[in-house]
């Protein structure tokens, strides 16, 4: 499984399974802990608030299944807050925040 390790709330990820079986042969449901599911090899989603969530993936093939699963972390976009000098000095910047 492919998935990333954290994302900041509202960034869409990719999770991808790949196995050494054909594509054709098996099918792969997403669940991501947040009360959304998906299927498919390669999905994107966007968890909608920060949190730590627990992705499973489950494949099966001719009735039979395996779940993988590991968890990513939803954070709190940062910001970046730039402050001027007001008029009438010249705009520059003097002060950049995170």
């Amino acid at each position: 499984m492919s998935a990333p390790g954290s994302l900041d709330e509202g960034e869409e990820g990719v999770f991808t399974l790949t196995t050494d079986l054909d594509p054709v042969d098996y099918s792969v449901r997403w669940d991501f802990g947040d009360g959304t599911t998906s299927s498919g090899y390669a999905v994107k989603h966007t968890f909608a608030r920060e949190g730590v969530f627990l992705v499973r993936a489950e494949a099966t093939r001719n009735r039979q299944s395996v779940t993988i699963e590991t968890s990513v972390k939803s954070q709190k976009r940062s910001k970046t807050y730039q402050l001027y000098q007001s008029p009438p000095y010249q705009r520059q910047r003097v002060w950049v925040m995170s």
